[in-house]
């Protein structure tokens, strides 16, 4: 970059500055349109190795960028161009950020054009957050207010309904009448109490991710230990295991054995009686997949978008439930480093794929462990 000593000054401590920043954060220059200068939180951020010079176009074009409630922003709106081409100063934009491995990221950009020696605008910086864990926190908070204000609602009104009938006509009830009312009663107060255990159970790992050790676990062991624990939920059913039986994953087996229980429960909860579940298990490259099929009516595409957040349940074909299932799920996975996604197959039914990193040499090798059981 030509310029005088100053300005080669000054842009030495802006390159200084730029490396050892937190946060991700992108110089780019006007003439030519392009980047000239990130950090290493750049790549992390973004899921591909970005290496500069490149051009602006392939660099704000290699991710899709979307505004809070999904609409594809257009290259005039991303906030680095604004403040490259117009000068503009970008406060505190929210932006989702979608990686090369797929995960959406939500990050706060602020973009502020750049002189050198306070004269002629010469390029534009930008600081990229990753506020994804505040804003699913947020989404969810919003989202739990909505579920106690009209979910709870129903049982809580059972509860007080049958207790009024109680307490106003007990001397008029025969005995077998109080029998039933105080089952019904009984019944509305699990519910109730089911509920608010499954949110804290996700409030907790939430707030905790995994602090234990993970462990080389053979994913026969896994898939078997799921399948002693749903054996008469999956009676009706067909269900067929295709596992490799070297196959192992590092992971938090409890967590795994859950989220699998997760995805079972669902594919059977949604099939009809007498139809196939398929479980299968292969590598492709690093990673070891695991594979749900059921053959039920399958995911609305409507829902697909939405499928791994809380509270989002389809048009549920007369099944109960709290639609939190596959979030739990989604939250168990990822903590142990893997990664989970439905795919829609061709004809019937629907396909849920778990994968998670291969075992390596550094993990602490327990494949005779026995595998922990859900508690509750």
């Amino acid at each position: 970059m030509g310029g005088s000593r100053r300005d080669h000054q000054e842009w030495r401590l802006l390159r200084q500055i730029v490396v050892q920043l937190p946060e991700a954060v992108v110089v780019a220059v006007r003439e030519p349109e392009s980047v000239i200068l990130v950090n290493r939180q750049v790549s992390q951020l973004l899921g591909w190795n970005v290496v500069p010079p490149l051009s602006l176009r392939r660099f704000v074009t290699a991710n899709t960028r979307r505004t809070l409630d999904g609409r594809p922003l257009s290259l005039e709106e991303i906030p680095l161009v604004r403040a490259l081409r117009y000068g503009e100063v970008i406060r505190q934009r929210e932006i989702l950020l979608e990686r090369s491995d797929g995960r959406s990221v939500t990050c706060l950009v602020n973009a502020a054009p750049l002189f050198l020696n306070r004269r002629k605008q010469f390029g534009a910086i930008a600081v990229f957050q990753d506020i994804t864990s505040r804003a699913s926190e947020q989404r969810l908070r919003e989202e739990l207010f909505t579920f106690v204000s009209h979910e709870l609602r129903t049982p809580l009104t059972v509860v007080e309904g049958i207790a009024q009938l109680l307490v106003t006509n007990w001397e008029e009830l025969s005995v077998e009448e109080r029998a039933t009312l105080l089952r019904d009663l009984l019944t509305a107060t699990r519910s109730l109490r089911d509920m608010l255990e499954r949110m804290l159970q996700l409030a907790e790992l939430q707030k905790a991710g995994t602090q234990q050790m993970r462990i080389s676990t053979l994913v026969t062991d896994l898939v078997s230990a799921v399948l002693r624990e749903l054996a008469d939920e999956l009676a009706p059913f067909r269900v067929e295991v295709q596992v490799p039986p070297d196959l192992t994953v590092d992971i938090v087996p409890l967590h795994v054995v859950q989220a699998l229980r997760s995805v079972i429960h669902n594919a059977a909860k949604y099939s009809p009686p007498g139809e196939r579940i398929e479980i299968g298990a292969y590598r492709e490259g690093a990673e070891v997949r695991i594979q749900i099929r059921d053959y039920g009516p399958g995911v609305e595409p409507e829902l697909y978008s939405r499928l791994f957040q809380p509270f989002q349940r389809g048009r549920s074909h007369g099944k109960p439930g709290l639609g939190l299932g596959l979030y739990q799920a989604k939250l168990l996975v990822e903590a142990n480093g893997g990664r989970i996604w439905h795919e829609a197959p061709g004809g019937q039914g629907a396909v849920f794929v778990l994968a998670f990193p291969e075992r390596s040499s550094s993990t602490t090798d327990q494949s005779d462990a026995p595998i922990p059981h859900h508690v509750g």
